[in-house]
């Protein structure tokens, strides 16, 4: 027996050694067991220690799956067997269950059959003879062969017993020796016996097995006799008692049974080691090994079922799983081009061993297998890796369901939905640029502020002169500039200065000024609109919004999950946050999509191209057409060619035919080796040039891919005269459509392209600025202009001077700025400020070609280019009179043209303009020189009555300033003219007082009074100016109606007025009151005083103060003839006494009437005229008394004793 298991050590030891050589030279890695683990020393002595101890009989290896539990076992015994001489054998009990985690639903039955199974199976029958489980044997045919001639002897054998003769007739033929006959009669009855033995001892031992009906180990199927419900463990212990007994297994291990999940089993097994251990038949100890995962029993459940536990710490997790996979692919031996990246990135989610190895062994099968195919590494074992860790989601994949397919599918979803959002937000960005353009727009904000001001001044009629602020006059540009002045006129309540001078509340609803100026936006949005710098920051933002659409075509999968765009989490919301492996897939699939390791072209490392074939996706698309069922036009089709010819050419005028990938091909070079006919393309592009709403929504779509566009185009145009037509109603955003019409005439032929421009569509064309751009036949070019008739309203600046120059010279341009300025910026005699300040005269000299096509259009020019030149507001003077004296101009146009020029230098003569109507609008335009000859014609103008147009142009400083210094005599020789103008102008009450002080000094002469109202100040400027006669008429008339004009015009005109007495200038109080205070000399006052003949002229206290004190400062002996006039005033008690005696002392000669003098003095003078009374005078009156005395009015007159008073002495003549 020894030598026996000696020679199987022998023959396991050669084999371990094979296959060990076997292992390092394969490629690939085997996913069982192995039996040369590394660094497992502590695991072999503590197994030895327990096997070789008595009371441990049952051992657990316990660790996480793929720790290596089974590699231990093996290495241990493979180690150790020879040495410890146990006879071991190994029971494995694997299941696989439809979802990870999920517990299998095997009845405990099941798995002891199966163990049963697996311990019976283990042995040769030879082994256990006397065992009920009966085998399937394969008998070989040798062996057979002896059977069947050991039958035939035994016959033969039992034959010749009964029948000896048998044998010596038909065998030997002859007679045979009675001696040997009967030696033979003796073996043959021996071999009898011993043929009969066996064959009893062969039927006991079957009908010893009867207890069991049917034992099927294929099916693990057992059916006990009876209605026997035990264990079948326990119903078969003897069996297995017997089973032990005869082979002398030791040691039996138990893997993989706590997949299960079911703790029956293991207290079944306890059971049975106990039985067997304590059954006398069984001589050796029996250990069961059990490799089970940590977790199969609870708290301390297990130390009290097992004897002994040896935990294996895993060799293998997601920390040191790179590692492995370094070695295999970045050792020198081994070098490919997977980067280290994705190793670490994808060995986070690997802790198995055998998982480790499998995907290894895959990722270099399938490498080979799909060799021919340039492939990235990285990604093919990114993809395996996943295969292995979730292959349902993996084979989902292929079909295009599963999570990993749903999330790759976002990219489309997204790229879709942000397209169709940036087309969105360009059609509103467009549909505000054509708002924006519709306007009349303002340049800035002063010049919108002036619409609204406009119409606020319209409001308010004649009455507005300027506005009024702060008490001073704002002109409607001021008030354009001032950001206070604006915002009081906005709130509705503000003052004016008004035509008649005079300062004016006014009050107005701005709102409605508002709506009047524009009825869809506000003073405030227009503000702001400006502030956005109007057009060009909204194109910039669709040119943005268009780099982002070409941006997203391009974007990959990777870079919308890196920045955000796709959240795989968000996409993931219905999967089950508490189940780790669900969390753990999300994890992967975010870092393998994230870096790129799996992308949208993944079906490229999932399958290999077989010639002849359809994809899923095709054969799809095939049933629904098959159906008549539309397809997303997007569906993605790879076997195009083979599908083509599997649909019918009738299926290709049907809608639901439509695809982008079909259309793709039918306009390939490709397709004409299908169908030599084009029948299917002819049929498709017929449907398509309808323009339906169905296919016009493909048509749309299929364009936004901007693939092929030329061809399909070239196609469609050919079917269809209405296609550019169509497209223009339904693509919005600005930038597609010129790209289609570039694809256009780029490709399509001469004819096509006249048919779907030659009704009204020749607009786009016209105002497409890169025609010539456009990167095709000139010649074809020029053909398609020539056959439209094409005058272009823009021209890019990118054009080329040859195509400048044709443009030019063949007159196919629409006049107006733009295209003016792109054809001339390219000449020599460019000059852009000529060109924009005095465009016409600048054209007609320097491009007489240009000049001569603008005459013949020049109502066309006038509206598109003089006039929307902002700055031309020059024009030399010979232009100017030519353009207003064209007959064929409008006047309207005319007008418009007047009003524009505001720098252009004035006509000298008005009358060399023809049409009187447009004098006026010269006028007030500020075209005419200001000089009388051209006052003249308008005073004189018969027609027209231009009072008003020549007033306002007076009204003008500088008109009235250049005026000022010409002398009216100089431009007018016939006196009448000069003096009807004159007058004319003197009084003309709307002219403002500015222009009238100025226009004066041009008058010479002097001009008789008009009764009629003139301003007082108007007056006095006229007296200043010496324009007026110098007679006592103008004197009176002056006193009449412009007191106190006339005593400045006495004053100013004295000497005139001495030399004829004043006589008939009728002085009253007044006039004498201001004459006594002016600094004149005495004489002439005197004069003056001597003219009043009535002294009731002297009437007033005021004229009576000033004369008494004119008398009392002026020593005047020429007033001896105006007694009368001196005693008047001497007798009036309103002068004061003192002034009066004083008076008396200077003037006594005069003051004859004493009596009447000394009584209106009043006491204690009047009291001189009572004879018997004394008379008291105080003593400061000494010279009046003396002068009294002088002319004998009174006697002598002395001090009185102790008073300060005079006694005075009455003359006799005081009282005659």
């Amino acid at each position: 027996m020894g030598c026996i298991c000696g020679i199987k050590n022998s023959f396991g030891n050669l084999r371990k050694k094979q296959d060990t050589k076997l292992e390092k030279d394969s490629k690939y890695h085997s996913l069982t067991p192995i039996n040369s683990a590394d660094n497992c020393e502590v695991y072999m002595d503590a197994l030895q220690e327990a096997l070789q101890n008595p009371d441990i009989k049952n051992i657990a290896v316990t660790g996480p799956y793929g720790s290596g539990k089974s590699s231990v076992i093996r290495t241990f015994f493979d180690r150790y067997n020879g040495e410890l001489k146990l006879k071991h054998l190994t029971i494995t009990l694997a299941t696989f269950t439809p979802e990870k985690g999920a517990t299998p639903n095997v009845d405990r039955c099941a798995i002891e059959s199966s163990i049963l199974e697996q311990l019976f199976y283990h042995e040769k029958d030879s082994n256990i003879p006397d065992s009920r489980f009966k085998k399937i044997h394969k008998q070989p045919r040798k062996k057979l062969f002896i059977y069947a001639l050991i039958a035939t002897l035994y016959i033969s054998l039992v034959v010749f017993l009964f029948s000896p003769t048998f044998l010596k007739n038909w065998i030997f033929g002859t007679d045979i020796s009675p001696i040997i006959l009967l030696w033979f009669n003796r073996v043959a009855f021996l071999l009898c016996i011993i043929g009969a033995i066996f064959v009893l001892y062969k039927i006991a031992r079957i009908l010893l097995g009867l207890s069991v009906k049917r034992l099927n180990f294929k099916s693990a199927e057992v059916e006990l006799d009876s209605n026997n419900q035990k264990s079948i463990l326990n119903h078969h212990i003897d069996e297995i008692i017997y089973f032990f007994d005869v082979t002398g297994c030791d040691v039996v291990i138990l893997e993989d049974l706590d997949r299960f999940e079911n703790q029956e089993i293991f207290t079944k097994l306890r059971e049975i080691n106990y039985l067997i251990n304590n059954s006398k038949k069984v001589k050796q100890k029996v250990i069961f090994i059990y490799a089970i995962k940590d977790e199969m029993f609870h708290d301390k459940d297990r130390t009290k079922f097992f004897d002994f536990i040896i935990p294996i710490v895993p060799i293998i997790n997601s920390s040191n799983s790179g590692e492995i996979l370094k070695k295999e692919f970045l050792t020198d031996s081994q070098k490919t081009d997977i980067t280290e990246e994705v190793i670490n990135d994808i060995s986070l989610f690997i802790d198995d061993m055998r998982l480790l190895y499998n995907i290894i062994n895959e990722y270099k099968i399938y490498n080979q297998r799909m060799s021919a195919c340039t492939l990235d590494n990285n990604r093919l074992l990114a993809m395996i890796s996943y295969k292995n860790l979730f292959p349902k989601d993996f084979t989902n994949l292929s079909q295009g369901t599963g999570i990993l397919y749903n999330v790759i599918a976002q990219k489309e979803k997204f790229v879709q939905e942000f397209i169709s959002q940036n087309r969105s937000e360009i059609k509103s960005i467009s549909n505000k640029i054509k708002q924006i353009e519709e306007q009349e727009r303002p340049k800035n904000l002063q010049e919108l502020r002036i619409l609204y001001l406009s119409k606020v001044v319209d409001k308010l009629q004649n009455t507005f002169g300027t506005f009024y602020f702060n008490g001073n006059r704002i002109s409607i540009y001021d008030c354009a500039k001032n950001d206070d002045y604006f915002d009081k006129i906005r709130t509705g309540n503000f003052t004016i200065y008004n035509k008649n001078g005079y300062p004016s509340s006014q009050t107005i609803n701005f709102s409605a000024i508002e709506h009047e100026v524009d009825p869809h936006m506000t003073y405030q949005q227009r503000v702001e609109l400006l502030n956005q710098s109007q057009i060009k920051p909204l194109q910039q933002q669709i040119k943005q919004l268009e780099n982002q659409i070409e941006a997203a075509q391009n974007y990959t999968l990777t870079d919308l999950i890196v920045e955000g765009k796709i959240k795989i989490a968000d996409v993931c919301k219905h999967r089950d946050k508490t189940n780790l492996d669900n969390t753990k897939q999300i994890e992967l699939i975010d870092i393998l999509l994230r870096n790129g390791y799996i992308n949208e072209n993944y079906i490229e490392y999932i399958s290999i191209f077989h010639e002849g074939s359809l994809t899923i996706g095709d054969k799809q698309f095939l049933i629904n057409v098959k159906r008549r069922i539309k397809t997303e036009y997007n569906h993605q089709l790879s076997q195009i060619k083979n599908l083509i010819v599997k649909i019918k050419p009738n299926d290709f005028g049907k809608w639901y035919i439509l695809n982008f990938d079909v259309v793709d091909f039918l306009l390939s070079n490709e397709y004409i080796m299908v169908d030599e006919t084009e029948e299917r393309k002819q049929r498709l592009f017929a449907q398509l040039s309808t323009m339906k709403a169905g296919t016009m929504q493909f048509i749309i779509q299929y364009l936004e891919r901007k693939q092929n566009t030329g061809k399909f185009f070239c196609e469609l145009c050919r079917y269809g005269h209405n296609i550019w037509k169509t497209l223009t109603r339904h693509v919005n955003d600005i930038q597609e459509l010129q790209f289609y019409f570039q694809q256009i005439m780029k490709h399509v032929v001469i004819d096509d392209i006249i048919n779907q421009f030659y009704m009204d569509e020749t607009n786009y064309i016209e105002n497409y600025a890169d025609y010539w751009l456009i990167e095709t036949d000139k010649k074809k070019l020029k053909e398609v202009i020539l056959q439209l008739d094409i005058k272009f309203v823009l021209l890019s600046p990118e054009t080329s001077l040859e195509d400048l120059d044709y443009i030019y010279r063949s007159n196919i341009y629409q006049i107006n700025i733009d295209v003016m300025r792109t054809i001339l910026s390219k000449t020599e005699q460019w000059d852009d400020l000529a060109f924009n300040t005095r465009n016409y005269s600048y054209i007609v000299d320097a491009y007489p070609e240009m000049a001569k096509y603008i005459q013949d259009n020049l109502s066309e020019y006038v509206d598109n280019v003089f006039l929307k030149l902002p700055n031309n507001n020059d024009i030399k003077l010979e232009h100017l009179i030519e353009l207003l004296n064209i007959e064929t101009l409008p006047v309207d146009q005319k007008k418009q043209i007047i009003s524009h020029l505001t720098a252009t230098k004035p006509i000298e003569c008005i009358t060399d303009i023809s049409d009187k109507s447009l004098w006026a609008k010269i006028c007030n335009n500020n075209l005419m020189a200001a000089n009388w000859a051209n006052i003249k014609a308008l005073v004189y103008s018969e027609e027209i009555n231009f009072a008003e147009v020549y007033t306002n142009f007076l009204n003008k400083e500088d008109n009235a300033k250049q005026l000022s210094h010409q002398k009216l005599e100089e431009d007018i020789n016939l006196d009448e003219e000069k003096i009807e103008i004159a007058y004319t102008l003197i009084y003309n009450p709307n002219l403002n007082d500015k222009s009238y002080q100025l226009l004066l000094n041009s008058f010479a002469g002097v001009y008789s009074l008009q009764p009629t109202d003139l301003a007082e100040n108007r007056m006095i400027w006229l007296l200043e100016k010496n324009l007026v006669e110098i007679d006592v008429d103008t004197y009176k008339y002056l006193k009449e109606h412009y007191t106190p004009l006339h005593i400045d015009f006495l004053e100013k005109h004295l000497a005139e007025f001495s030399k004829s007495n004043y006589q008939n200038m009728d002085f009253d109080a007044e006039d004498i009151t201001e004459i006594l205070n002016l600094p004149i000399n005495i004489l002439e006052k005197q004069k003056i005083i001597n003219t009043i003949a009535d002294t009731s002229v002297l009437n007033t206290d005021i004229v009576i103060e000033k004369l008494s004190t004119f008398l009392m400062n002026n020593k005047i002996e020429d007033f001896v003839t105006r007694n009368s006039l001196i005693n008047y005033i001497a007798q009036q008690t309103i002068v004061p006494v003192d002034v009066r005696k004083n008076m008396y002392i200077r003037y006594a000669p005069h003051i004859t009437d004493i009596t009447t003098f000394l009584t209106n003095l009043g006491e204690p003078y009047s009291s001189l005229l009572q004879k018997d009374i004394d008379t008291d005078v105080p003593l400061e009156d000494e010279i009046f008394l003396n002068t009294l005395q002088e002319y004998q009015y009174i006697g002598r007159f002395k001090k009185r004793r102790n008073r300060k008073v005079w006694i005075i002495k009455k003359a006799a003549k005081l009282f005659q």
